[in-house]
């Protein structure tokens, strides 16, 4: 009597590999294409007026680094989401204050 092999399991078909097609980076094709340029700022005429509120401000007005005048409600950055960047003004002047001394090398005797 000869021993019956088991039976082998039936073939599973391959599973197929899904790849995630990711967008080309697109770059401009012709040398007229300029990238988009910001838009220019707003320029505050009426200086006795908040630029947020639009309230009569007065002698007690406040003039923002981003060139806007703005009433004590206002006045703090944080409060009239002032686009000036003062990290990259804090950087500069660090640098400015604190230039890099670099000592002279010792000559040997």
């Amino acid at each position: 009597p000869e021993a019956a092999a088991p039976p082998s399991p039936p073939a599973t078909p391959a599973t197929p590999t899904t790849e995630i097609a990711t967008p080309a980076t697109t770059a401009l094709v012709c040398g007229s294409c300029e990238p988009p340029t910001p838009p220019e700022r707003k320029v505050q005429t009426n200086t006795s007026r908040c630029w947020t509120c639009n309230k009569k401000i007065g002698l007690t007005g406040f003039k923002c680094k981003c060139e806007y005048f703005y009433c004590p409600k206002h006045r703090y950055p944080e409060a009239h989401s002032c686009d000036f960047d003062y990290k990259t003004k804090e950087r500069n002047d660090l640098a400015k204050a604190n230039p890099k001394i670099i000592a002279d090398r010792m000559q040997k005797i």
